[in-house]
């Protein structure tokens, strides 16, 4: 393609990068707004979680297979009878029915399906915009001053005061 008279290559060559370094840029900040707006609605769930004393109605911490949940009646059945043998059931929820028992435990597993996803929605995009040199790579001792890390380019750098 002819550049434009007056138009060296290296000016097309700066405009093309300022373009994809703004393309960049709005890329992160949509990635960090959609963890802000995971991050809020986990603070919701859980306190809603919080509030329904749904947070020990899940007994076994399974961070794999866990994320499934009960499927068959069978498998209700023995979830809950885990869920009886626990001293919340015991000393607080004593007597609660099965129908109950899974309206507590849809808002604990919601909880840690939300945070399974926060994980994956912030770690994919973290390794991912350096690796495309969409944010400047800069080390924790590289940092000095606002200048030795382009700031604009990369919102996650640590400044230190000297």
């Amino acid at each position: 393609m002819p550049l434009s008279p007056g138009v060296s290559s290296v000016d097309a060559g700066r405009t093309t990068q300022r373009r994809a370094s703004a393309t960049s840029q709005r890329a992160i900040a949509l990635w960090l707004l959609v963890c802000c707006a995971l991050l809020y609605a986990m603070i919701v769930v859980g306190g809603v979680t919080r509030l329904t004393h749904s947070g020990l109605s899940i007994v076994e911490w399974q961070p794999i297979v866990g994320a499934v949940p009960p499927l068959s009646e069978a498998q209700w059945q023995e979830t809950f009878a885990k869920y009886q043998r626990t001293p919340e059931y015991q000393k607080v929820n004593q007597g609660m029915s099965l129908a109950a028992f899974k309206g507590i435990f849809w808002w604990e597993y919601s909880h840690r399906l939300l945070g399974r996803v926060i994980g994956i929605a912030f770690l994919l995009p973290f390794l991912y915009f350096p690796a495309d040199e969409s944010i400047e790579q800069c080390r924790f001792s590289d940092v000095r001053t606002p200048d030795d890390c382009d700031v604009r380019r990369f919102p996650l750098a640590v400044h230190r005061a000297e």
